[in-house]
């Protein structure tokens, strides 16, 4: 588990006690490294503002080694971490329920414009028919 609570805004993930995080004119916290990679890519630009970003312009932050996250005080015994467990299992199902749910009505909406694009393949394709069939029919009824 890192020992810091800033999270990189580039990547999302949190920054290590052993990585070198910075700021930015902008005011996003990133890790150094990942920062000046993505500056490198950008042609020297901030990927957030794309403003002109230069590397003596990032504010250093310095990050206590020795501090330790405490731990959640919901798991500090037995039966609250069971508790703990067992709602999020709950949530994970109830999840799951409607997610099964919303694949369902998207299978059932999918099926619906397939049937009608079936029939509308149908009709223009009766209507081409006619089409051709209408030239011939019309030069019979001029002859008569």
């Amino acid at each position: 588990m890192s020992s810091s609570s800033l999270v990189c805004a580039l990547s999302g993930n949190p920054i290590a006690s052993s990585e070198e995080a910075v700021v930015t004119p902008s005011g996003r916290i990133c890790t150094k490294s990942l920062l000046l990679s993505k500056l490198a890519d950008n042609g020297g630009s901030d990927p957030f503002t794309k403003q002109p970003l230069e590397e003596d312009q990032l504010i250093s932050l310095s990050l206590n080694k020795a501090a330790v996250i405490p731990p959640r005080l919901s798991t500090t015994s037995m039966p609250a971490l069971l508790e703990l467990l067992n709602t999020e299992y709950s949530n994970l199902v109830l999840e799951l329920f409607d997610t099964r749910q919303l694949l369902e009505e998207t299978r059932k909406e999918l099926s619906q414009a397939l049937y009608q694009n079936d029939a509308a393949v149908r009709v223009v394709a009766r209507l081409s028919q006619e089409r051709d069939v209408a030239p011939p029919e019309v030069a019979n009824w001029e002859t008569k």
